[in-house]
């Protein structure tokens, strides 16, 4: 998995916590510019702290359930340096106190199947609309998507409208890869199931053990937006750990 030795900007939505900013401190590390895209600015000062003061990441804020919000990062995206590629981390699986697990769809509360297709979905699509029209004259570049690597509907019960979402990104890339083709810009998603974030061994600690670790995760994503894939769109990658048996 080569990286190019170029420096590159690339766009990160979710950065203020698991997969998210566990990519942007690397890019940071490797030399290349970062943008990130946060709820809040809380997290995006928590992104900087753990990053420290470098003049290579920028941070937006923007909630990506509200479609006027992302509309307003057009300018500022638009006044930064060319966009290399977008990867859209973020996502709704839980909130400050549970996962959204164990629920029949009857009894899931409205407002959490808003937040979870609203973020996940729509959110991912208007970031990804609003960051082509910046890179479709640059006639080339890398957009990542990160769903749940789901093995099956049998993993979906209790959670179905996390399913569904999940479902729906997957579809999303195969259909904006064709479309992008004649831009030179490729469009795949990466499917992690259980990956080793604090959230996850906050929520999940039965399943923290075997779990992914983050840096194998980045790894993927590093190899989908590095010349190597050039050849390459329209996959969905599943990351599974060997240590999950189920």
């Amino acid at each position: 998995m080569s990286i190019t030795a170029s420096m590159r900007h690339f766009v990160v939505s979710g950065g203020g916590n698991g997969i998210g900013r566990a990519l942007a401190c690397d890019l940071l590390a490797r030399g290349d510019r970062v943008t990130t895209i946060h709820r809040n600015v809380a997290s995006a000062e928590a992104l900087r702290n753990i990053c420290g003061d470098n003049d290579r990441l920028r941070s937006l804020v923007a909630d990506l359930r509200r479609s006027q919000e992302i509309a307003a990062l057009a300018d500022p995206l638009g006044s930064g340096p060319a966009i290399d590629g977008l990867v859209n981390t973020a996502g709704v699986w839980r909130d400050d106190h549970s996962a959204f697990r164990d629920v029949d769809l009857a009894d899931t509360p409205p407002n959490q199947i808003e937040d979870v297709l609203g973020v996940g979905v729509q959110g991912a699509m208007l970031l990804t609309r609003t960051v082509l029209r910046l890179m479709r004259d640059g006639n080339a570049g890398k957009i990542v998507f990160v769903s749940c690597g789901f093995a099956g509907p049998h993993e979906a019960r209790g959670w179905v409208h996390y399913f569904a979402a999940n479902a729906a990104i997957e579809g999303l890339t195969r259909g904006l890869a064709a479309e992008c083709r004649k831009a030179n810009i490729q469009v795949n998603c990466l499917a992690p199931w259980f990956v080793r974030t604090e959230h996850v061994q906050r929520f999940f600690p039965e399943d923290a053990e075997t779990a992914l670790p983050l840096d194998r995760v980045v790894l993927a994503l590093r190899f989908l937006l590095s010349k190597d894939t050039d050849d390459i769109s329209g996959q969905v990658i599943d990351l599974r750990s060997h240590l999950d048996i189920a």
